[in-house]
C-alpha cells in the first residue's frame, strides 16, 4: 500500500471540510500502519485453498483498512461535527462494548 496515494485519495475527498483534515491524516497513519502489521495474515487468507470449485479467497486488506478508517473517524469525530443524537450515542456505545478488531478508543 502506498501511503501517499491513499492519503491523496481521501484528502481530495474531504477538501470541502477542513475540520476533518487532521483527523483524517491521523486515521490514515494509524490504519495504514495497523493494516501493514497484518499483511502476512491477509496473504495467508488470500492463499487459502478454495472452499468451492474455482472460487478463490480475496485478500481482506482493503476491507480491513476501510473498516479501520470508518471506526477511527467515527470514534475521533471532531466535536464541532458530532451529532449528539440518540442514534449516534447508541452506535458509539456499541463500539465501546463490542470493539471490532481494528477498534479505536475515543480518548
Amino acid at each position: 500500500m502506498d501511503m501517499t496515494d491513499i492519503s491523496k485519495y481521501f484528502t481530495d475527498r474531504v477538501q470541502y471540510n477542513a475540520a476533518w483534515n487532521d483527523t483524517l491524516v491521523d486515521a490514515l497513519e494509524h490504519c495504514v500502519r495497523d493494516t501493514h502489521s497484518k499483511l502476512p495474515g491477509f496473504r495467508a487468507i488470500a492463499n487459502m485453498p478454495p472452499t468451492q470449485s474455482g472460487r478463490k479467497f480475496c485478500n481482506p486488506m482493503a476491507g480491513y483498512l476501510m473498516g479501520c478508517l470508518h471506526s477511527y473517524l467515527f470514534q475521533k469525530c471532531p466535536e464541532s461535527l458530532w451529532t449528539n443524537s440518540q442514534e449516534c450515542r447508541d452506535v458509539m456505545a456499541y463500539q465501546e462494548r463490542c470493539p471490532m478488531p481494528f477498534a479505536v478508543r475515543k480518548s
